[in-house]
This record gives structure tokens, sequence and C-alpha cells, in this order.
């Protein structure tokens, strides 16, 4: 018999091979393909306060985030900043248009 009879790749049987010699027939079985660890995954504290917001206050993803991790005064400035320059923009835009 071989892997095209079955309608499988080389690498497939050699794959099954190596853990059938390792581990036996227990290393033919099906495995999760999930990862082990997620390092950068989200905090359970912080997704139950998400799903808290959502389901209590019919929150949207901006205000979530506003409210799990709010602005610094830095990130505030800025902001400011951006919108003080698109007011002006807009400004000289509409006297031009005039």
């Amino acid at each position: 018999m071989s892997c095209r009879y079955f309608g499988i790749s080389r690498q497939a049987y050699y794959g099954w091979y190596r853990r059938y010699q390792a581990e036996g027939i227990d290393g033919l079985r099906t495995r999760s393909k999930a990862p082990k660890h997620s390092p950068n995954a989200t905090h359970v504290e912080v997704v139950g306060k998400i799903i808290y917001l959502r389901q209590n206050y019919h929150f949207g993803p901006e205000k979530i985030a506003l409210s799990i991790c709010p602005l610094t005064s830095l990130q505030k400035a800025a902001v400011h900043q951006q919108i003080e320059q698109l007011q002006h923009m807009r400004d000289q835009t509409e006297e031009t248009a005039r």
C-alpha cells in the first residue's frame, strides 16, 4: 500500500510514523491544535469587566476601552491638540468656500 492509495502526503505519513514509534498507538490519536499557552491573552478580570459593561450598560467598544483604561493626561492633551487642528482646518476651508 502507498500514501497515494490512502490519499495522504508522504509528510503526513512520516509524521504519523514518527509519532507511532515514539508514543505507540496513543501517538496516533487526534491532538488539539489549540496553543498550550497564550501569553498575550486578555486577563480574565478584564474579560469579565468587558462582559459586565456590555450587558448592563450596553457600552460599545470605544466606551468600554475608555472605561477599562482611561486616557492619561498626556493622551488627553494629544487628543485635544488634534481636535484643535481639525477645527482650525475646518474653519480655513469654510472661509475659502465663502
